[in-house]
């Protein structure tokens, strides 16, 4: 009988974990100083579930409409593992299958591993997702035994503000049948876009996603077992700890679970601690927000590293420096030894004129820097901490003419800031550095 059934018809499973888009995961992982975050999603559908039968191919409205709900959490365990839960609820439902009712769905269980940060362009994450038949009502609340939904996750950002997600999996439980719907393993896709006004750090983004499954128990595939639903979504966050989402969804594919239409509103905090960098002064008064403090004693409340004693002022510091009175010569040879070698510099400080051989090279559309600049801003930082009497060298980010304009300058500013960030990290005061983006 229909009260019996153990077919899961909720195809809205709001992604759990961090730098997700709304049913599409993505591969990022929170901060562990900050690893926890929360969620709470309503979801109304529209004809979820008709199906056919009898003689004459007869159309019944089992599930003629269904309001949910899900209450979610996640945390990061150790970077870059986290974990989600998520409790799904069922708060009315209407048809011939069942009378209104409240209920629970079956829980899910969300692990991830991030393989790939997506600030290396590409990023891409692992999820072995478990569904545990924790069901209760009357009608459609979820699979008979555990299901297991391991899936591939992969995003990337193309520029300021512009990113794209793809998940693949495979949904593995047991296979069950209702009237025409022959519904049991199944591959699963997801794919997503999603645009934010002003860069990483807007306030409103919108986008677009599309989900479905392709069924691979029943000896002849029918459109019941090729669901596929569309979503758009406009994303607000009024302050880094909310974010509001809501959009509409239709069926694109006519699939068991897949309504007419849905609505769906949800709301998101993730706390923060307010100390990006972890070193125990909180952000209002860190000077150096991103980078930590050494803890040397020496001017330990400001947030920032300080440059420690250099007797002989070839910018390593008298505990690491192995030649104390001999300067080193920085070339990128084993700068870090504190001696004199051989080989070409490709930073040079004479007559107060700093010069750079190589140009300092970021990743296409990114403000990530590409490996090799690292070496020259190695050698940067060294002249800088030998040379005290350079009181102030300014930072300035450029780009190609790819975009508009003020993406562009967006991205320059980024750019200048990771080099300043980059010269503080290697022991540079951040008092002598200056950054502006030009585009």
């Amino acid at each position: 009988s229909a009260q019996e059934t153990d077919l899961d018809i909720e195809r809205f499973k709001p992604a759990v974990t961090h730098d997700a888009f709304v049913v599409t995961e993505g591969s990022g992982v929170r901060e562990p100083a900050d690893p926890w975050a929360f969620g709470f999603f309503l979801n109304y559908a529209r004809n979820p579930l008709i199906v056919a039968t009898g003689a004459g191919d007869l159309r019944r409205q089992i599930v003629s409409g269904r309001l949910g709900a899900d209450l979610m959490a996640s945390v990061t365990i150790a970077e870059p593992f986290a974990l989600g839960l998520a409790v799904p609820f069922f708060l009315a439902q209407s048809g011939e299958g069942s009378p209104s009712f409240a209920g629970i769905g079956d829980i899910r269980l969300v692990p991830k591993l991030r393989l790939l940060d997506d600030r290396d362009s590409i990023g891409l994450g692992l999820v072995a997702e478990l569904r545990v038949p924790t069901h209760t009502g009357d009608f459609s609340g979820g699979a008979r035994n555990v299901v297991f939904w391991p899936r591939i996750v992969l995003d990337h950002r193309f520029a300021p503000g512009l990113r794209f997600g793809v998940n693949a999996g495979v949904a593995i439980r047991e296979a069950t049948t209702y009237a025409n719907v022959e519904a049991g393993s199944e591959l699963t896709y997801a794919a997503a876009l999603g645009y934010r006004f002003g860069g990483i750090d807007g306030k409103v983004e919108i986008g677009a996603e599309a989900n479905g499954g392709v069924g691979f128990t029943a000896d002849d595939l029918k459109e019941e077992e090729t669901p596929l639903e569309a979503l758009g979504y406009v994303k607000i966050n009024p302050s880094p700890e909310w974010e509001i989402v809501a959009g509409p969804g239709i069926g694109a594919l006519a699939g068991y679970g897949v309504p007419i239409f849905r609505v769906f509103a949800g709301v998101k905090y993730t706390p923060t601690s307010h100390d990006r960098d972890s070193d125990g002064v909180d952000d209002e008064r860190d000077q150096c927000p991103d980078v930590p403090e050494d803890r040397d004693g020496d001017y330990d409340s400001d947030g920032c590293p300080e440059e420690d004693a250099d007797d002989d002022q070839d910018g390593v510091a008298n505990a690491k420096d192995e030649c104390p009175d001999e300067k080193e010569t920085i070339n990128g040879v084993e700068d870090d030894d504190g001696c004199p070698d051989k080989g070409e510099p490709q930073v040079t400080y004479e007559q107060g004129e700093l010069e750079m051989r190589d140009t300092i090279r970021f990743r296409t559309g990114s403000a990530e820097l590409e490996p090799e600049s690292h070496r020259t801003l190695d050698q940067v930082a060294l002249v800088m901490k030998a040379n005290p009497e350079i009181e102030r060298l300014r930072i300035e980010g450029h780009t190609d003419e790819t975009g508009t304009r003020e993406l562009n300058l967006e991205l320059s500013q980024q750019r200048a800031d990771t080099v300043r960030r980059y010269l503080i990290q290697k022991g540079v005061s951040p008092g002598r550095l200056t950054a502006e983006g030009f585009g």
